[in-house]
């Protein structure tokens, strides 16, 4: 498996570029001795200073993904890699985390959603609170509560001021990435803003 640990090193060019788009080239510091290949696709990542200073009054700093990218060309210890999506702009330094897309899910293999144990929202990009059709955003489930990437979830929340639980349905999402004890999951719907909590 492709290792984790790598990071993206600058322009393969030496131009001194430090921050890419999309179709940019990123040379990365991970090849074929990492078990990389071409084709293979990598999440880009970092750590952030929270927007909302409530995060940042508890210390609290989001892990940003700024994009995804491919590996087009391979050497040993380093590769080629152009951007396929930028969520945000790519920086030097940015961290790697294997990625692997998420199969298209047909409508009859969707199951009916569930809301006996539901995950919460912890924040969206950089730590924002209010989060909408298109953005990532990390929830507190992740591999330990049975996550995997690809999988579908339903975006709601409960009704205020009702004892029975009544629920209204935001949107649709899919797991994108996924950690012990959390997960990144991009909104592919939503009929209102998706809210941290």
């Amino acid at each position: 498996a492709p290792s984790t640990t790598g990071y993206a090193v600058g322009s393969p060019h030496a131009d001194g570029r430090q921050l890419f788009g999309p179709r940019d080239s990123i040379l990365l510091a991970v090849g074929a001795a990492h078990g990389v290949s071409v084709g293979t696709r990598f999440f880009t990542q970092r750590v952030a200073t929270a927007a909302a200073s409530t995060m940042r009054e508890r210390g609290l700093r989001p892990l940003v993904i700024s994009g995804w990218i491919r590996v087009v060309a391979l050497e040993t210890y380093t590769s080629h890699a152009v951007v396929e999506t930028a969520c945000r702009v790519i920086r030097r330094g940015d961290q790697l985390s294997a990625f692997t897309r998420p199969a298209a899910v047909s409508p009859e293999s969707e199951t009916a959603a569930r809301y006996d144990n539901p995950a919460t929202v912890i924040f969206g990009a950089d730590g924002r609170a209010l989060s909408g059709t298109g953005s990532l955003v990390v929830i507190d489930h992740g591999a330990e509560q049975q996550l995997v990437i690809g999988q579908r979830v339903t975006v709601f929340r409960f009704a205020p001021h009702h004892n029975d639980h009544q629920i209204t349905k935001l949107g649709d999402g899919v797991v994108m990435l996924v950690h012990p004890t959390s997960a990144v999951v991009q909104l592919l719907s939503s009929i209102d803003s998706v809210r941290r909590g």
